[in-house]
C-alpha cells in the first residue's frame, strides 16, 4: 500500500480529518536526566521540578493524530 493509498484509507474511514486541533501542556518530572525538560514556570507550583511541555493535536473527530514535544518553554496564559 503506497502512501496515497494509506491516506485515502485514513479519510475514507474517519480515522483522520483535515481540520486539526492542538492543545499544548506541561507536567513536572520527578528525576534529572529527561533530554527535552527544562526548569521554569509550572503551573503546578512545582518551580523546583524540571518539566517537559508537549502538544497533542487531533482532529474533529477526536481520535489523536499527533503528538509534539517541546525543548522550548511554550507561553501559557497564567
Amino acid at each position: 500500500m503506497d502512501m496515497v493509498e494509506k491516506e485515502f484509507a485514513l479519510f475514507s474511514s474517519g480515522l483522520a480529518d483535515d481540520r486539526q486541533i492542538i492543545d499544548f501542556s506541561s507536567t513536572y518530572l520527578e528525576g534529572e536526566k529527561a533530554e527535552f525538560a527544562s526548569y521554569g514556570y509550572s503551573r503546578d507550583k512545582r518551580s523546583d521540578k524540571m518539566q517537559i511541555n508537549f502538544g497533542i493535536a487531533a482532529g474533529i473527530n477526536g481520535i489523536p493524530t499527533a503528538l509534539t514535544i517541546q525543548r522550548e518553554r511554550i507561553s501559557m496564559k497564567r
